[in-house]
């Protein structure tokens, strides 16, 4: 019992082996990319890990522009990222999901 709760605990514990600004990073490049570019950006490759993103995110990507867009431009680039660390945090699955579309 103590030995599978302290595997569950260190399993848990464990870091993401993504990190934010790596999945970042290969969804948007260098470049600045609308709501609309991510959209077809991250469709392209799999239906169900698109479905995921989008069902996190709202259908037009507002929650990540919420979050990230840090100078409202309506386009998000690495320097957005950067600007808005604490508010656009996301989860793990989250940025392996967006490293398997778009890396």
């Amino acid at each position: 019992m103590r030995v599978t709760l302290f595997c569950l605990l260190f399993a848990f514990s464990q870091a993401c082996s993504i990190s934010r600004e790596k999945a970042f990073k290969c969804l948007l490049k260098d470049k600045c990319l609308s709501k609309v570019q991510i959209y077809r950006k991250t469709r392209l490759k799999s239906r169900l890990q698109s479905t995921y993103i989008l069902a996190k995110e709202g259908s037009k990507y507002e929650k990540l522009f919420d979050d990230c867009d840090s100078d409202l431009s309506g386009c998000l680039d690495m320097a957005d990222i950067s600007a808005s660390s604490t508010s656009c945090t996301r989860s793990c699955r989250w940025l392996k999901t967006i490293v398997d579309l778009t890396c």
